[in-house]
């Protein structure tokens, strides 16, 4: 019953119209990387191409605030700390979920431990398993953005509500299955002026140093 209680927030919390506007998103977050790895001597031989996995990291988050901050994208989010507040990410934000992202290894990998990660799982607890279109809940419940590579595009993107302590999943979508704005619009193109702002981000967080 509760699988079928997960579908059903998913679906209501990220409707398909919302979920057909993040493929898009993060393979142009993808083209922002593989620019700068083009473009940067640091990044371009076999050393550099090992900071190319934290890059998409950091430009998938940059790429979603950045769209939500000019209106372009219809949710909310929050830069929240790890437990040791050593460090900070991107959370999306809908009326009854966060939704944190990662990058993993296949399709249907879920990310390595965080007590951030398993903290927000354990609202999943709260679902009512008596009735599908009735939750119960103290706080927010949590899903999962994932996704992860092939060469120098996305080779899946995962939407899914992780178990409780992040042990599996209860419901998930792989959004390149789905139907997807295909069509490149000018929010589309990577711009010089998205790919200087990019850099002057990665710059500043401290990921990667580079030259303008």
């Amino acid at each position: 019953m509760i699988v079928r209680h997960a579908r059903t927030l998913l679906e209501q919390e990220m409707p398909i119209q919302i979920r057909s506007q993040l493929v898009p998103v993060i393979k142009r977050a993808y083209s922002l990387v593989e620019q700068l790895y083009q473009q940067q001597e640091l990044l371009n031989w076999e050393v550099g191409y090992d900071l190319l996995r934290d890059l998409r990291r950091v430009a998938v988050d940059f790429e979603l605030k950045r769209l939500i901050d000019t209106g372009k994208f219809p949710l909310a989010y929050r830069i929240a700390p790890n437990a040791r507040k050593n460090c900070s990410h991107l959370e999306l934000i809908t009326n009854q979920c966060v939704i944190t992202i990662s990058q993993v290894v296949s399709e249907y990998a879920i990310p390595r431990f965080a007590i951030f990660r398993n903290n927000l799982s354990l609202n999943q607890l709260s679902f009512d398993f008596d009735n599908a279109n009735s939750y119960t809940r103290d706080a927010p419940y949590y899903m999962l953005l994932t996704h992860g590579y092939k060469g120098s595009v996305p080779d899946f993107i995962g939407l899914g509500v992780p178990q409780p302590m992040i042990k599996g999943w209860l419901a998930y979508i792989n959004l390149l299955n789905e139907p997807h704005l295909v069509d490149l619009t000018q929010e589309d193109i990577v711009t010089e002026e998205i790919q200087l702002s990019f850099k002057e981000h990665v710059t500043s967080q401290g990921v990667l140093k580079i030259g303008s």
